[in-house]
């Protein structure tokens, strides 16, 4: 935890980095089909794992 939180404290105070959220990420993406990669993905397969449904 003090390494991720020297690291996160690092990054907090370059003037360089850019702090974005999920939907800001995905924005950025979006608008620009040329630059960014992209993964085409299956679905994740269901699996039984134990305990109570949603």
């Amino acid at each position: 935890m003090r390494v991720l939180d020297r690291v996160l404290t690092r990054l907090r105070d370059r003037g360089d980095v850019w702090r974005a959220r999920k939907e800001e990420i995905a924005r950025w993406t979006l608008d620009r089909p040329g630059e960014a990669s992209w993964v085409d993905r299956a679905s994740a397969p269901i699996i039984g794992l134990p305990g109570r449904s949603v």
